[in-house]
């Protein structure tokens, strides 16, 4: 992924996570937080976070992350543009 890519992404992301939060729609919100950490994870690699966490929000380890945060997430990760 190049980083206009990246950056552009990120930015509709952060756009639909507010607007989905303005219309009260918090698991749409959240699943749009989770895209963006995805995302982030995706273009700097083990950069972004743990593997540790990393292997938590991929196989809803402990139930520690809600189920939009975390299929926002796998999204993100496993984005093809």
């Amino acid at each position: 992924m190049e980083r206009l890519e990246f950056e552009d992404m990120l930015a509709i992301a952060k756009r639909m996570q507010k607007l989905t939060g303005d219309r009260k729609d918090y698991d749409r919100s959240e699943f749009w937080q989770g895209f963006q950490r995805g995302i982030r994870r995706l273009f700097y690699g083990k950069d972004f976070g743990t593997d540790e966490e990393h292997v938590k929000w991929m196989n809803c380890a402990d139930g520690e992350y809600g189920k939009e945060l975390q299929d926002g997430y796998r999204a993100g990760v496993n984005y093809h543009g």
